[in-house]
């Protein structure tokens, strides 16, 4: 990727380059927790190891999501928020399949969940639902944005090529 083509004369660079970095330290992040709370729920004696582990990754899933909305509010490049936005989409259906495994181990492994924290968990992150459709109208609306006024360049390039060819062949003519 150029750096020029980030480059707004006013620190944006290093500003996208730093949220994309945070959204890949959580991106990383997460994938960590991920494979610990797999190893950990081999055994049904890590309940309460991995009902903390789960908590982590909904905490680390929600700070993944806001880095990844500053980076799509900074990131000029239509093609990489694309990226971004497909990257982020296979996030939410990974997280989304195991929170269902999560509640199917969890449930078999306890009779009785009565497990206030990770159900208000779970419901706060259901409940953010709505805020993920929010931002991924807005990251939808950056997108449209990015391209409207990357088709209005190009249109305004032509026009001036035009104009030049106009010209020429009139100076030929005379």
């Amino acid at each position: 990727m150029d750096r020029e083509a980030h480059s707004d004369g006013d620190g944006h660079i290093y500003e996208y380059e730093t949220v994309r970095r945070q959204r890949t330290t959580n991106l990383s992040q997460l994938t960590k927790l991920y494979n610990e709370l797999e190893k950990k729920m081999i055994s049904r004696d890590n309940k309460e190891t991995v009902k903390n582990l789960y908590v982590k990754l909904c905490d680390r899933f929600e700070e993944f999501k806001t880095a990844h909305m500053n980076c799509l509010d900074l990131c000029p490049d239509v093609h990489v928020v694309e990226t971004l936005e497909m990257n982020f989409d296979s996030c939410q259906k990974n997280l989304k399949e195991f929170r269902e495994r999560f509640s199917e181990w969890i449930n078999g492994s306890m009779e009785n969940i009565a497990d206030d924290e990770v159900g208000s968990r779970i419901s706060s992150s259901s409940s953010s639902s709505s805020k993920a459709k929010l931002r991924t109208a807005r990251a939808n609306r950056l997108k449209a944005e990015h391209k409207l006024k990357k088709t209005e360049e190009k249109l305004k390039l032509e026009r001036e090529k035009k104009g030049v060819r106009n010209k020429r062949t009139i100076i030929r003519k005379t």
